[in-house]
C-alpha cells in the first residue's frame, strides 16, 4: 500500500510537468501518466477515482487513431483499453438496467477495436473475460438481443486458451443451449441464432 500512495506522490509531480505547454500534446506521456494513476488508485480501493481516471486518459487519448503505424503510440492505445476494460469490468458489476449494460458494452467493444494493425492480437488477450461477463450481463437482461453475442464471446474466451476465473460462467459452461451451440452440429446453431458460413445441406 505505502508503495502506491508513493507513486501517486510521484504521479503528480509527473502531472505538474505534463500540464507544461512543451507536454500537453506529448500523448505517449500523458499515456503512461494516465495507466500509472489509474492503476495505483485501483490497488488502493478508491474505485471511484480510479473511474474517473479511466474517462479522462479516454477524453485525452483520442489521438491514438490517427498514429496507428507509430510504435510509441502503442501505449496511448494500450493506456485506453485499459481504461475502457476496468470500466466495462466495473459498470458490469454494478449494472442493474439494460441501459446500464449497454454502457459497460460500448466500453468493453471500444476496448476491443483499440488495435493497430502494427500490434499483435495478443494485446486483447487480458480482456476476453470482461467482454464475455458484459454480455453474460446483458443476456440477463435481454435474452434475445445478446444471448448470441454471449455465447459467440464465451466460446471465444475458452477459444483463446487464456486463464480465466471457470466459477464465473459456471452456470453455462454445461448449459445444454450453450453446448447445442458450441457443437458441430450447424443446425443446432441455427437454433440459437448463429451465422453459418455453409448452410447445412438439409436446409438448402
Amino acid at each position: 500500500t505505502k508503495s502506491y500512495v508513493k507513486a501517486l506522490e510521484l504521479l503528480e509531480k509527473a502531472h505538474a510537468l505534463l500540464r507544461q505547454k512543451d507536454f500537453e500534446a506529448d500523448h505517449p506521456k500523458w499515456a503512461y501518466f494516465y495507466d500509472c494513476k489509474r492503476f495505483c488508485l485501483y490497488e488502493l480501493g478508491q474505485i471511484k477515482e480510479a473511474l474517473e481516471i479511466c474517462l479522462q486518459a479516454l477524453r485525452k487519448l483520442t489521438i491514438s487513431a490517427q498514429w496507428v503505424y507509430l510504435p510509441e503510440y502503442n501505449i496511448v492505445r494500450s493506456a485506453k483499453r485499459a481504461a475502457c476494460n476496468m470500466l466495462a469490468w466495473e459498470i458490469q458489476k454494478e449494472a442493474a438496467t439494460e441501459s446500464d449494460i449497454e454502457e459497460a458494452i460500448k466500453y468493453i467493444d471500444e476496448c476491443f477495436q483499440t488495435i493497430s494493425s502494427i500490434e499483435d492480437s495478443s494485446v486483447l488477450n487480458g480482456f476476453f473475460d470482461t467482454r464475455a461477463l458484459v454480455y453474460q450481463k446483458a443476456a440477463m437482461y435481454n435474452s434475445q438481443k445478446y444471448k448470441l453475442l454471449f455465447f459467440q464471446n464465451l466460446e471465444a474466451l475458452e477459444k483463446s486458451g487464456i486463464p480465466y476465473d471457470e466459477a464465473l460462467f459456471s452456470n453455462w459452461l454445461q448449459n445444454p443451449d450453450y453446448l447445442a451451440f458450441k457443437s458441430n452440429n450447424p443446425i443446432e446453431k441455427l437454433k440459437h441464432g448463429a451465422v453459418l458460413e455453409k448452410w447445412p445441406e438439409s436446409l438448402e
